[in-house]
């Protein structure tokens, strides 16, 4: 909800500001300056394609977010591990929005603030001071600017300075804090920050524009688009450098001995192929809580570190009877077909593979995905391999249509038009796949030998012609 209220923000502004043009409209044509229309032609209707269109353009397509964001299922809510009071939420939500302008302007090396970057326990009575003072801040300056640019602006001035500062909105802040996804759970200066910035920054840059005449408007419009990819990267940095993962989760491990906490880390960890690490944080998580999701990244770390297919197919199967059973979260379904298709390929890499064993488990996974275009590959490469050649190449066109564009499909492709005699097609997708990986030595023994059948076959039918 707190999405869909500061995406109908500008949707607001557009109709106050429309509704005080056409006020302003009919006063004019009342006192008879009905002005030299047809001279003002030409900027009648740039003005209505700059302040009508576009504006309301904007005001809609920010109206349809807003009806997206309020309409959030439950399976689209980010569970958070922390959970604060709605009262926290707005005061650390003030204060972020100085430490995000803070942060525009100073390197990462500098501190901004003396707060941590996880609140656990909800906020301290010094935060709830400095987030109570930045909220009455926020409220006030925003109010006075509302009336600063409801006295010296005109209808048309609103309307450009709104429309500009809505797009730079986007543009400076979208990528930080992920306005149209959810945010991370702990992230401090996230999710609720940008309710108060948009609330300060609209009028703000209405009234700074509504005060700028001719050539200092147009020095404004053509230098300030310049300055905020500069802004945006040196915002978005410090945002890139706790999304990466290790430091947040180390930070909340640090803080609270949580298992989440350390199995998010050693995910983390495992990611960014500190191994050593990444065992410990998951064997210490498995040892605080035995849950499915563990299970699931320990089978990872152990494939990680070369390790028996065994092994891991050994805490994959935990992890399905750890999700099967009551109490601790268990895996979504897009989880548990990730789950199978692991287990599928962990079952090829064992000394004497059971194809049907992994078939079986394609098929299981694609039951509770039948979108995943990788799965939709590997089944089909199976059922080749099996000699199932029909259904074969359904599954494999499937995953054509899903968007899948790999070597390996196209040379499962061209296998499968090999075997059913037909040259052409064949040797069709043996090229394509070796254009995606030009070294493959099976791919270009294929199309060696489809090569030399269609010559065969040229030869064959000019004998038969003589």
């Amino acid at each position: 909800m707190c999405k869909a209220a500061v995406l109908l923000w500008p949707a607001l502004l557009t109709l106050l500001r429309w509704t005080r043009r056409n006020r302003g409209n009919r006063k004019n044509c009342n006192e008879g300056e009905k002005g030299n229309k047809g001279k003002n032609l030409l900027s009648s209707l740039l003005d209505l394609l700059y302040t009508e269109f576009l504006h309301w353009l904007v005001a809609l397509y920010a109206a349809k977010c807003a009806l997206e964001a309020a309409t959030d299922t439950s399976l689209e809510y980010q569970s958070s591990a922390v959970q604060l009071q709605m009262l926290d939420n707005i005061f650390r939500a003030s204060v972020s929005v100085y430490l995000y302008i803070w942060r525009m302007f100073t390197p990462l090396s500098v501190r901004c603030l003396p707060f941590h970057p996880v609140a656990l326990g909800g906020l301290t009575s010094e935060h709830q001071i400095c987030g109570a003072v930045a909220a009455a801040s926020i409220l006030g300056i925003s109010g006075a600017l509302v009336v600063l640019v409801w006295r010296a602006a005109s209808g048309a001035s609103v309307a450009s300075a709104v429309l500009f500062f809505w797009v730079s909105y986007l543009v400076l802040l979208l990528p930080c804090l992920q306005l149209l996804q959810h945010g991370d759970p702990v992230w401090y200066a996230d999710r609720y920050a940008y309710v108060p910035l948009a609330l300060l920054l609209p009028p703000l840059v209405a009234w700074l524009l509504a005060c700028l005449r001719g050539k200092r408007r147009l020095v404004a419009a053509a230098m300030v688009p310049m300055l905020w990819p500069v802004l945006a990267q040196q915002s978005t940095r410090s945002c890139e450098c706790w999304r990466s993962g290790v430091k947040l989760w180390g930070t909340a491990a640090d803080l609270l001995d949580w298992p989440a906490f350390h199995h998010q880390l050693g995910v983390s960890l495992l990611a960014s192929t500190d191994l050593p690490r990444a065992r410990q944080s998951l064997q210490r998580a498995w040892g605080q809580r035995q849950d499915a999701l563990t299970a699931k990244a320990m089978a990872r770390l152990v494939d990680a570190t070369g390790g028996s297919p065994k092994k891991s197919l050994q805490w994959l199967r935990k992890a399905l009877a750890l999700a099967a059973a009551p109490g601790p979260p268990g895996l979504s379904m897009s989880q548990a077909a990730a789950t199978y298709h692991d287990m599928a390929v962990l079952e090829s890499r064992l000394e004497r593979p059971n194809l049907p064993r992994i078939l079986e488990l394609y098929n299981q996974s694609l039951q509770l995905a039948p979108d995943r275009s990788l799965t939709q590959e590997h089944f089909g490469l199976a059922l080749a391999v099996a000699g199932r050649h029909a259904e074969a190449l359904v599954t494999l066109q499937a995953a054509q249509q899903l968007g899948r564009d790999s070597a390996e499909l196209h040379n499962g492709l061209g296998a499968i038009w090999f075997a059913q005699k037909k040259w052409r097609r064949a040797q069709m997708e043996f090229e394509r796949s070796l254009e995606l990986r030009p070294s493959w030595t099976e791919a270009q023994e294929n199309l060696l030998a489809v090569r030399k059948r269609r010559e065969k076959q040229r030869e064959r039918k000019g004998r038969e012609l003589h």
